[in-house]
């Protein structure tokens, strides 16, 4: 089972986005849209992860929230700071 790690997007079409796991550090993706977002964020993401499996470092877990939870942090994000965020299957291993 690939694991789903949150994926934080700030940022506005025209003047670009910027996106981070607040489970995975050091993953920060710089895009000129959301869909490139993703992409980029997801490879970093794998990356990621494939090395510390490699190194036998534990592997981050996602944060583990009912539905409910998260669609409510979602909200208040969106909300408060203009933020768009998206559960994302991160592939490695493959």
């Amino acid at each position: 089972m690939k694991p789903i790690y949150l994926l934080v997007v700030e940022g506005e079409a025209g003047k670009g986005f910027g996106a981070y796991f607040p489970d995975l550090p050091g993953i920060y993706p710089l895009g000129s849209t959301v869909k490139e977002i993703k992409t980029l964020a997801r490879q970093g993401a794998a990356y990621l992860l494939e090395d510390l499996a490699e190194e036998g470092r534990p592997l981050p877990k996602p944060m583990k929230r009912t539905d409910r939870q998260i669609d409510a942090l979602l909200s208040d994000m969106q909300a408060e700071y203009k933020l768009q965020a998206f559960p994302l299957v991160v592939p490695y291993g493959q």
